[in-house]
């Protein structure tokens, strides 16, 4: 799914899927020697042709990103899926399989179309991302579960169960991932030298806003009047208006305020490039905490009831894995590092699939 940090004023799209079964699917795999892929993404969009050429784009400079075997799982997952391509006619990129289809649309928007920022994903994490649940939901032909919820791996259950049963050791790694989440922030702010700069000035600024500011101290002490009984409602009021206007004509205090206000604003500025990087390394673990504890170490999740639906705990972490593991090293050594017994069975389906076993 397409998420994103809620204070940025974006959603992550929604699986459409049919109803999904109560019991997971036992699914035996042939051990198969791995195979190329079959196809060129030249030669499988010419088999699956897409209609817009700005999606087109957006699908080969995507597919380009990932590494040689995430190439690979791709081919084979969307040739197995005969997966195919559409414009998105919302903001959201997405997965859609209708129900009880074997055959699912990713339906891809760029930002350049609908002005959706994909700039707290790693570059071409988005398609991987929602290739994964295409896949996923197709590897075993069921047209309902995702194989992340159905193959037994060899752990003897599905990479849900593994996160089901993993809970309470998630609930110890967020504490910890929350607090690496936080001293990464910190630490870029610190590292970043036009923040680091502006953060001085701004000090600097506050600093001189304060000896020429008189009418702060001024209001506070017409309020504990107003509070101890020693003046009336209209009297305060009428004293904030006089110290109100003697503000607006104090040339010197309005010039270092609204140097200030700028100041504030280049850092908010700022905030947003520096912590925007952060974002990218936590924001599939973020999603992961969500899905196997309730709780996200940041804004960058769905909400917890979505993750209600069965099935849609081990297909989020399962792409979280696949776009971290083709396009973000970070965010895998992230995954890695708190889900460990989760990462290596996603690793597993992985190669399966990328083997074409």
């Amino acid at each position: 799914m397409f998420k994103k940090p809620a204070d940025q004023s974006a959603v992550k799209g929604v699986i459409a899927e049919g109803k999904a079964k109560e019991t997971p699917i036992s699914v035996k795999t042939e051990q198969g020697k791995p195979e190329k892929p079959k196809q060129t993404i030249d030669e499988y969009i010419k088999a699956h042709p897409i209609s817009n050429k700005n999606v087109e784009k957006y699908v080969r400079q995507s597919f380009d990103k990932g590494n040689d075997e995430s190439k690979q799982f791709l081919l084979n997952g969307f040739a197995n899926g005969n997966v195919s391509f559409e414009r998105a006619k919302s903001g959201l990129s997405r997965c859609f399989i209708e129900n009880g289809s074997k055959a699912p649309v990713l339906l891809m928007s760029t930002k350049n179309e609908t002005g959706e920022d994909t700039g707290f994903y790693s570059d071409g994490g988005v398609f991987y991302h929602e290739g994964t649940h295409a896949i996923d939901y197709s590897y075993n032909r069921t047209g309902n579960l995702p194989a992340s919820s159905t193959v037994v791996l060899s752990s003897n259950g599905t990479l849900e169960d593994s996160i089901n049963a993993g809970r309470e050791e998630a609930q110890k790694m967020r504490a910890i991932a929350k607090q690496d989440f936080y001293d990464s922030i910190a630490n870029a702010k610190s590292q970043d030298p036009e923040y680091s700069k502006l953060d001085k000035d701004i000090s600097a600024k506050q600093e001189e806003l304060d000896k020429l500011n008189p009418y702060i101290p001024q209001i506070d002490e017409a309020r504990k009047q107003f509070t101890s009984g020693k003046i009336s409602y209209r009297e305060l009021q009428a004293k904030n208006l006089e110290i109100r206007e003697k503000q607006m004509k104090d040339q010197p205090f309005l010039k270092a305020r609204g140097e200030l206000w700028a100041l504030q604003a280049k850092q908010q500025e700022a905030n947003y490039r520096v912590t925007q990087q952060v974002y990218v390394e936590y924001g599939d673990v973020s999603d992961m905490f969500c899905a196997s504890t309730g709780l996200a170490i940041n804004r960058m999740s769905h909400d917890e009831r979505y993750f209600d639906k069965k099935g849609y705990k081990g297909t989020e972490f399962f792409a979280e894995y696949v776009s971290a593991r083709s396009t973000n090293p970070k965010s895998l050594a992230r995954i890695k590092k708190y889900f460990p017994k989760q990462s290596a069975l996603a690793e597993e389906l992985f190669q399966r699939i990328m083997k074409g076993q």
